[in-house]
């Protein structure tokens, strides 16, 4: 199968289950699987400045949700989730998930590329549009 066929059908979640797990195996990477998606508050929000709305630009959210993975570890808060993001905010590198157990976090990208300490990157869960609105607002 192709790099950009199994890329692809990754992004669309057809993949067989295994051979997402074989493929990270190989490279040394764990993959979270697809996200499978949920219903959080965020579905229906319409992220402004500084806030870009990512859920259109699936190759900028992917980019975006690797950097994310590669930095999560062991005892992080969304380490083991199915992640999704769905906005980013230039300004101080961060991204908004979405989880697939209804949760919606703030995170500080690193940048590091690689697995960072708890509690790095820095987290914060999102309970409601005004939590993000007063975070975002504190924050810029």
């Amino acid at each position: 199968m192709s790099q950009l066929r199994m890329e692809n059908e990754f992004l669309k979640g057809t993949r067989p289950p295994q051979t997402r797990a074989q493929e990270g195996a190989q490279s040394g990477r764990v993959h979270l699987g697809a996200y499978r998606g949920c219903v959080t508050w965020a579905a229906g929000y319409r992220f402004t400045d500084p806030l870009v709305d990512l859920r259109a630009d699936a190759s900028q959210a992917e980019r975006l949700r690797t950097e994310l993975l590669r930095e999560l570890s062991a005892g992080h808060v969304l380490h083991g989730l199915d992640l999704r993001v769905i906005a980013q905010a230039p300004p101080q590198e961060e991204v908004i998930v979405e989880t697939g157990d209804d949760t919606v976090a703030l995170v500080h990208l690193t940048w590091s590329g690689h697995a960072e300490a708890p509690p790095w990157p820095t987290t914060k869960l999102l309970d409601s549009p005004e939590h993000l609105e007063d975070t975002i607002e504190s924050r810029y």
